[in-house]
């Protein structure tokens, strides 16, 4: 699907002083979009936001912050970054891997469909396909986390198609 934009558009990243997120955050910027980034700092860092994006420093789990920032619109897409990522941690601690990445995801989701964000890029992972083996992945492979990771990640992804 291609996604057609005024001149400038306006997006929230949610993570977006992490790895992955900055450079989304980068490419925004370069595209000439105002971008907001709402980060928590638990895995990321202030110094990867790039002084023209505006940063909020706040958790998913902070609804009513949320819900201002996101009353606060119009907003044109939000891209969600935010996630706990360490499969191995995943294992020792799986219900802080649901409540983070799945519960937060599904307030989060919640939040767009209330305040009429009708565009939302969700950062999964390759470990929704826990037994695939050493092949390549496509549409094709069964869907089959072999981690709790793994897990929250397809919740959210489940949580979207019915949101839509």
């Amino acid at each position: 699907m291609m996604w057609v934009f005024r001149s400038m558009a306006r997006f929230l990243v949610t993570g977006g002083a992490g790895y992955v997120g900055s450079h989304i955050v980068l490419a925004l910027l370069d595209d000439g979009h105002e971008v907001v980034v709402y980060d928590n700092l638990r895995t990321g860092h202030k110094t990867a936001v790039p002084p023209q994006a505006t940063f909020i420093e706040a958790d998913l789990a902070d609804t009513t912050r949320l819900n201002a920032v996101l009353a606060n619109g119009p907003w044109d897409g939000v891209f969600h970054f935010a996630a706990l990522s360490l499969v191995g941690e995943s294992m020792q601690d799986p219900m802080l891997y649901m409540a983070a990445n799945a519960g937060l995801g599904f307030g989060l989701i919640d939040a767009c469909v209330k305040h009429g964000i009708k565009r939302f890029v969700f950062s999964s992972t390759a470990a929704l396909f826990g037994s695939a083996g050493s092949g390549p992945i496509d549409e094709n492979t069964p869907i089959d986390p072999g981690s709790p990771y793994g897990e929250s990640k397809y919740m959210v992804e489940r949580a979207l198609y019915w949101a839509d």
